[in-house]
């Protein structure tokens, strides 16, 4: 990735074919990288990248900016150009969710259409765990959002399945708001059935709202 000036007193950003940049790159990683080198290094008018990004000499505003790289409907704020959250969220956000497993939540039930679930133990399910783990994150986050206007969606999750869980056992999920970069909030997760650790790590969710996501959904949802 390099940066140059060209005769209009434009700066640009390279962005060379080997480098990994992505959409999911947090903007707060790149910009101020890409300021602190388009001031300090400039080069001749030559565009060896396979894209280019042309910033104004005086710095232009951030949203402006993370628009620019990563398109509407991003992780930092914006989506079809319009703000959903200005605010930062409060630190070390945090809850605690019990919920007492019941039959229904065991694999055999996870997929009642497959026969292979049906021959396996009668524990929680994986599946159910992460639902359960993502519903403690929605608990935590809805008070400091414009729920149910603006909602959370799951969109990475990095899960351990640590110990089997029958029904009748009382699980306990905790967690934590680790951090904020935009609409983007990751969380760190654990739980306990009483008797052993039976999940522990981290969850990402975006922030959306909810009119503009289920418009959007319309289009992809096939005919009845």
């Amino acid at each position: 990735m390099r940066s140059y000036c060209d005769r209009g007193g434009r700066f640009w950003l390279s962005i060379m074919a080997p480098c990994r940049l992505s959409r999911r790159t947090p903007a707060s990683h790149i910009l101020p990288w890409v300021l602190q080198r388009t001031r300090r290094r400039t080069f001749g008018p030559q565009n060896r990248g396979t894209a280019s990004l042309a910033l104004s000499q005086a710095n232009p505003p951030t949203e402006t900016l993370v628009s620019s790289i990563f398109g509407t409907g991003d992780s930092h704020g914006q989506y079809d150009g319009k703000k959903i959250m200005t605010t930062t969220l409060p630190e070390n956000i945090a809850y605690e969710l019990s919920f007492t497993i019941p039959q229904d939540k065991t694999v055999p039930h996870l997929y009642p259409e497959a026969p292979e679930f049906q021959q396996m133990p009668s524990v929680l399910a994986t599946g159910f765990m992460v639902g359960l783990c993502e519903w403690a994150c929605i608990k935590a986050i809805n008070p400091h959002i414009d729920w149910p206007a603006t909602q959370t969606l799951g969109t990475h999750v990095n899960l351990s399945h640590l110990a089997a869980t029958p029904p009748g056992l009382s699980v306990t999920v905790k967690v934590r708001l680790l951090e904020q970069a935009g609409r983007k909030l990751t969380f760190a997760i654990s739980a306990h059935d009483g008797i052993d650790i039976i999940t522990e790590g981290t969850h990402e969710r975006v922030i959306v709202d909810a009119a503009r996501f289920n418009d959007k959904l319309r289009h992809k949802t096939p005919p009845a």
